[in-house]
């Protein structure tokens, strides 16, 4: 901050050491004082953008998540070339489940930069979370074509194909995939484990499930996913343990898990 601020005293009209003034008030917890240096910082520079959205996840962070939407609309409408308000702005509406406006922002966001891979994958989750299915393999594909090696997409796509129950070999060769990116991701192992169990390869479910839990021990969903394997193995009270520790943990469907037990 001290150097930040001799610099300036010398170049007041200077946006970029204004931003990174703003950015270390921030980063030292004084956020009213990093908005004001955020403000100050000339809209039509290189650092106007960066400036706008970082003041929208300052309101975010103090809970004034409209606030934050409002700043993110006018990032949209001075800067309509720029991903990141789209992006952002998507996100915000996300987090309030306000789905329907997260795709309408998305969707105008690929007009006016098509081909961005981060706006098709975030609508693809958008897409998935409105029960627009087909929609959202769209997305994840056109993804999957702009960076082959997209871990997130990969994964993505081969897990929901395994819940559909559909193309099962394809969604094993992309979980694959995603784990020759990332080979000690939870998620994504527990993905392969998932697309075995669907094929009925119980006992290749089991592995991939139990190393995918000694990665992420706490993750519900997963602990599930070892419940209704050890059912298809027979294993009915290891079964019974498992959906029951998922309960501990916060399952978002209690009721189904009780159904199960």
């Amino acid at each position: 901050i001290e150097v930040f601020s001799a610099l300036l005293t010398g170049q007041p009209d200077n946006g970029q050491i204004r931003y990174y003034l703003a950015i270390a008030y921030e980063e030292n917890g004084d956020i009213e004082e990093a908005l004001a240096q955020f403000e100050a910082v000339p809209s039509d520079g290189p650092y106007g953008v960066k400036s706008k959205i970082h003041r929208a996840f300052i309101q975010e962070k103090k809970g004034n998540i409209e606030g934050a939407i409002v700043i993110l609309q006018q990032v949209i409408a001075d800067y309509p070339d720029e991903e990141d308000g789209y992006l952002y702005l998507g996100n915000m509406y996300e987090t309030l489940d306000r789905f329907t406006e997260a795709e309408e922002i998305l969707k105008q966001g690929l007009e006016m930069v098509p081909n961005r891979q981060r706006l098709h994958f975030r609508l693809g989750v958008v897409l998935d979370k409105l029960g627009e299915r087909q929609g959202s393999i769209a997305e994840m594909e056109k993804v999957i074509a702009l960076d082959p090696n997209h871990a997130n997409a990969l994964n993505y796509l081969g897990y929901t194909l395994a819940e559909l129950g559909i193309r099962l070999d394809e969604a094993e060769g992309l979980i694959k995939r995603a784990l020759e990116v990332r080979p000690d991701d939870g998620y994504i192992t527990d993905s392969l484990g998932w697309v075995y169990f669907k094929m009925g390869r119980h006992d290749d479910a089991l592995l991939y499930i139990q190393k995918a839990l000694e990665k992420l021990p706490e993750d519900p969903l997963i602990t599930e996913h070892l419940g209704d394997t050890y059912m298809a193995l027979g294993q009915w009270r290891e079964a019974r343990k498992a959906y029951e520790k998922a309960l501990r943990l916060g399952h978002e469907n209690p009721d189904q898990l009780e159904n199960k037990i």
